[in-house]
C-alpha cells in the first residue's frame, strides 16, 4: 500500500474534526480513482487497499458514503487552497444523465481557471430538467457566504439560466453577468418589441443597448453562428448574449462569454474524457454530492500534474485542427496512473506529485508555466 502520510497530513490540516481513519480513506479513495479511472465502487474496491479483501474495501466505501457528513464549505475552501484564484469568474451549469430510471442531475458552480472550471460549490437536483430561480439563488448565495462578492468579476451561464426574477437578483447583488438567451426572445423598447433574431441575423457582432429583456433593462449582443459553431447546436442559428455591463466592443463581450466552455471541459474531465463519472451506480443525490467532492480532488491533482508535465517535460501534441490532443486533466491522469501502477520504482515521482498537489505558493509558478506555454 502507498505511504500516504504527507497526503493524510495535508487533509488532516484542512478538514478539521475528522477521525484519522476517515482522512486516510480520502487519500486511498482518490488514489484508487486515479488508478482505475472510474468511480464505480466495485472497481475502486479492487484498488482501494491491496492489504484488505475486496469485500472489506467495498464495505468501507459504502460506509463512508452512507455515514460520513461532508462540510461543503470546507471542501470549497480546500479546492481554492490547492489552486488559489485571485479573481472569481463564475460559471454555472448542469450535467445530467440517467441510471436506469433514476435521473442524476448535478448543478455546478465553478471558477474559470486557465482552460478549465475549478469546482467550488454544487448541489444535486432531485428531479429531471432545469434548475429554477430559487435553486440558482441558493447556489450563488452559498458561494458568496464563503468567499464574498468583492472578488466576483462576472458570472457566465447558458440559455437555461434566464428570467426576470433571476436577472433582477443578479443586478441587486451587483454581480456582472453574461448570459445567453434563445433567439426567439424579444427586446422591449419605446413601447414596442423587436425579436432578437431580426436584429442580429448577421455575421458581425452587434449590440442593442438599454432595451428590456424579460422585463429587465439590459444590453444585448448578438451575431449569426458560424458553420463550425452550428455543429454543436440543435436548434439555434444565432448567438445572443444579455449583460448588465456596459458594452463598448461587442466582440469583446462574445470572447468573455466564450469562457463559459471551461465548465464543459470540467464536465468532460469528470466523465468520458477522464474519470467516467457516469459509471457510478450511486443514485442518491446526497451521496452523489459526496462523490463529486472526492472526485474533484483527484481531478485537480491530475490537472496540476498535466500542466507541469506539459510545460516541463513533454508538451501535449497540437492536432491539425489547432486543439491539444488531450486536456491537462487527461494528460495528468495518464501520468499519475503510470506512476501508481509502477510503484515502488516510481516512488520518487509519486512523492513529488504529492508535493505538487499540496504545496502552498504553487499558484505563482503554475501561472508562469501556463503563460509560457501559451
Amino acid at each position: 500500500m502507498i505511504n500516504n502520510k504527507e497526503l493524510d497530513d495535508f487533509f488532516y490540516e484542512h478538514i478539521k474534526g475528522w477521525h484519522p481513519d476517515r482522512i486516510a480513506f480520502i487519500s486511498l479513495y482518490i488514489l484508487a480513482v486515479i488508478k482505475v479511472r472510474s468511480v464505480n465502487s466495485s472497481v475502486i474496491s479492487t484498488a482501494l487497499n491491496p492489504n484488505a479483501q475486496k469485500d472489506s474495501n467495498q464495505r468501507r466505501i459504502e460506509n463512508f458514503f452512507a455515514m460520513q457528513d461532508l462540510d461543503y464549505e470546507v471542501f470549497a475552501t480546500l479546492f481554492l487552497i490547492i489552486i488559489p484564484v485571485r479573481k472569481y469568474k463564475l460559471i454555472i451549469d448542469r450535467t445530467n444523465w440517467k441510471f436506469g430510471e433514476n435521473n442524476i442531475n448535478i448543478f455546478m458552480l465553478c471558477i474559470k481557471y486557465q482552460g478549465i472550471g475549478i469546482p467550488v460549490y454544487w448541489t444535486c437536483l432531485d428531479k429531471r430538467g432545469n434548475s429554477n430561480t430559487a435553486e440558482r439563488k441558493e447556489l450563488l448565495n452559498a458561494f458568496i457566504s464563503i468567499f464574498g462578492d468583492v472578488k466576483v468579476e462576472y458570472l457566465l451561464a447558458d440559455r437555461e439560466f434566464v428570467g426576470e426574477e433571476w436577472f433582477k437578483y443578479l443586478k441587486k447583488r451587483n454581480i456582472p453577468f453574461y448570459i445567453r438567451i434563445k433567439e426567439n426572445y424579444y427586446i422591449h423598447d419605446f413601447g414596442g418589441k423587436i425579436k432578437v433574431n431580426v436584429l442580429f441575423n448577421r455575421k458581425n457582432a452587434g449590440v442593442y443597448r438599454g432595451g428590456k429583456v424579460c422585463g429587465v433593462k439590459l444590453n444585448v449582443v448578438g451575431r449569426r453562428l458560424t458553420k463550425g459553431e452550428k455543429k454543436h447546436e440543435e436548434d439555434e442559428d444565432l448567438l445572443i448574449i444579455v449583460t448588465n455591463e456596459n458594452v463598448s466592443d461587442p466582440k469583446e463581450t462574445m470572447l468573455i462569454y466564450k469562457e463559459r466552455w471551461e465548465i464543459e471541459t470540467l464536465f468532460r474531465a469528470y466523465k468520458r474524457k477522464g474519470f467516467n463519472l457516469e459509471e457510478t451506480h450511486i443514485t442518491d443525490p446526497k451521496r452523489i454530492r459526496k462523490l463529486v467532492a472526492l472526485l474533484s480532488l483527484a481531478l485537480i491533482w491530475c490537472y496540476k500534474m498535466g500542466v507541469k508535465q506539459d510545460a516541463s517535460h513533454k508538451a501535449i501534441e497540437i492536432k491539425k485542427h489547432g486543439y491539444k490532443q488531450c486536456s491537462f486533466v487527461k494528460y495528468g491522469l495518464d501520468l499519475m496512473c503510470e506512476i501508481i501502477l509502477n510503484l515502488p520504482q516510481k516512488m520518487v515521482e509519486f512523492c513529488n506529485s504529492v508535493i505538487l498537489f499540496t504545496m502552498n505558493g504553487f499558484e505563482n509558478s503554475l501561472a508562469r508555466i501556463l503563460n509560457n506555454s501559451g
